[in-house]
């Protein structure tokens, strides 16, 4: 019981320590647009903003509906109202509610 303990602990320290890596990873390379929207989350709240704006971009374009939705918001927050409205309008073509209200 106390090696299951310590090899998930490990495995959350790993985790932990290469998320971002992994999220990548599996953007890039499995093109996974949830892992691109979640990488584009981690870019937004370190403030690199133009970074997330790819990876939402790049998810948005393969109908992910919640990265337009993050890309429109992400867009309307820096005044850029037109993408804004284009990402909104796309993200509520593809189901999300939230984005149907914001444009």
């Amino acid at each position: 019981m106390l090696k299951i303990l310590a090899a998930l602990i490990i495995i959350g320290i790993l985790y932990l320590w290469f998320r971002a890596d992994i999220y990548m990873w599996f953007c890039e390379q499995e093109q996974s647009s949830a892992a691109c929207t979640i990488v584009g989350i981690m870019d937004q709240e370190q403030h690199f903003y133009e970074s997330a704006d790819s990876y939402y971009e790049r998810a948005c374009k393969q109908d992910y509906a919640l990265a337009c939705f993050k890309r429109g918001l992400l867009a309307k927050e820096r005044k850029q109202n037109e993408l804004a409205q284009q990402s909104f309008q796309r993200a509520c073509k593809l189901g999300h509610q939230a984005a149907c209200t914001l444009f």
